[in-house]
């Protein structure tokens, strides 16, 4: 009730992740119970720790060097080839059961959607100090750039 309170009713998801991971395959008829009993809507989501599938033998061997193990040690951390970033296709295949979580991810995605106004660098004037040589010492921030707040 408090989730819901404070993201609205048609901000709150069950997010469902498909890598391959027993856990996941597990919990995922009881996460689809508990958002049809308490309404809320489904979103297909991807955890990617890596490009590409083809890049999964790397990653593995890097996480086994960060645990200090072996990558043969079967009590070391591991992830799947399917925790790499997948294509639109690649996500309507794995959650072609389920339409609507694929819907609602793009969704959530467009709320997200933030186009960033671009404009130059602002950066100090030293123009006045020739090319070797140091700034006379009354040269401060707030004559080089004007603007900019004393507290910086």
């Amino acid at each position: 009730a408090a989730l819901r309170a404070t993201f609205g009713e048609s901000r709150l998801y069950v997010e469902l992740q498909r890598h391959g991971l027993d856990d996941e395959r597990r919990i995922e008829a009881e996460l689809l119970r508990m958002a049809d009993r308490d309404g809320l809507s489904i979103a297909a989501a991807n955890e990617p720790f890596f490009g590409k599938a083809g890049d999964y033998d790397a990653h593995d061997a890097l996480l086994a060097i960060a645990d200090g193990r072996v990558v043969s040690d079967d009590r070391r951390r591991k992830l799947t080839r399917l925790h790499g970033f997948k294509t639109r296709a690649e996500m309507a295949e794995l959650f072609a059961d389920l339409p609507d979580a694929l819907q609602a991810t793009v969704e959530i995605a467009m709320r997200c959607a933030v186009r960033v106004r671009t404009r130059k660098p602002i950066l100090p004037n030293f123009s006045r100090v020739a090319a070797g040589e140091a700034a006379p010492r009354q040269d401060t921030l707030a004559e080089a750039a004007p603007g900019v707040p004393a507290e910086v």
